[in-house]
């Protein structure tokens, strides 16, 4: 049922569409904010601060994107080099799209050039064919 909680040992799983303590997040609990691979489980910690470019390194070029999906296997290969930002603001972060050429998506709904959504745990971005997962934990108040 929403809104139903869940510990296992010092994780606690709450159960909801979105849950009411996302929009509240203690700063001084020092939350982790991360992406995960769907494809290879790779994990990419997030800052709690600024921007970050997810995208494909080009070493030719001479460019590594502080996301770098380039070695993410088959899925990586339609990933623009420049191909979204995420922002940190207010305490939340927020994701864009920067005119890639396959398009972001935030769970399956398109994100528009120049828009800017709100992420939430458990939101999937798809680049192309690349899903990241977003999450946050929370370390277990001792």
């Amino acid at each position: 049922v929403s809104g139903d909680r869940i510990w296992l040992g010092q994780c606690l799983l709450a159960y909801d569409l979105v849950p009411k303590w996302v929009d509240k997040i203690d700063q001084s609990l020092r939350p982790t904010f991360y992406l995960s691979s769907t494809f290879t489980g790779h994990r990419f910690p997030l800052p709690a601060s600024g921007e970050v470019i997810i995208g494909r390194g080009d070493p030719t070029l001479g460019f590594r994107p502080d996301v770098d999906l380039a070695n993410e296997g088959h899925a990586a290969t339609v990933v623009s080099r420049r191909h979204a930002k995420i922002t940190f603001w207010k305490g939340r972060h927020y994701l864009e799209d920067l005119g890639s050429a396959n398009g972001t998506r935030l769970n399956g709904a398109p994100v528009r050039l120049g828009e800017s959504v709100p992420l939430y745990p458990g939101d999937h971005i798809w680049l192309g064919g690349c899903v990241l997962a977003y999450d946050v934990e929370i370390p277990a108040s001792r």
